[in-house]
């Protein structure tokens, strides 16, 4: 039996990493295609992923960029950035462990938009 491709697009809202891979990803839309290969049981057929492809498809740009993945460094990433989000939205001071270098970003930023920082005064 013939192995299958599932397609389903993924979006985030703010930039973001995955594990092996050293880039950091701009938030947006991306397709994620998952090669299945059949497993045959006694009671039922069913399909495991054997691998995974993000697509990023630059506006302008002639072809898009192709990164093989883990679906679980993808999961984990998908739900940072819907933590990054409820913290926003909620106004809650939320600890999210990030590298070192994007942590002093995610200060800078935090600053910009008046979020109080924990261990400092607020002036004004």
């Amino acid at each position: 039996m013939a192995n299958r491709i599932c397609k389903h697009q993924v979006a985030f809202a703010y930039p973001f990493t995955l594990k092996g891979i050293r880039d950091e990803f701009p938030a947006g839309a991306y397709t994620v295609e998952t090669e299945e290969a059949p497993v045959t049981g006694d009671a039922h057929r069913t399909h495991r992923a054997i691998g995974s492809i993000l697509v990023r498809r630059h506006p302008g740009a002639r072809r898009p960029e192709f990164w093989d993945i883990d679906l679980r460094s993808l999961a984990s990433a998908l739900d940072r950035d819907a933590a990054l989000g409820d913290a926003r939205r909620s106004g809650a001071q939320s600890v999210i462990a990030l590298p070192m270098d994007h942590t002093m970003d995610a200060i800078g930023r935090a600053e910009d938009e008046g979020w109080p920082l924990p261990g400092a005064a607020r002036a004004g």
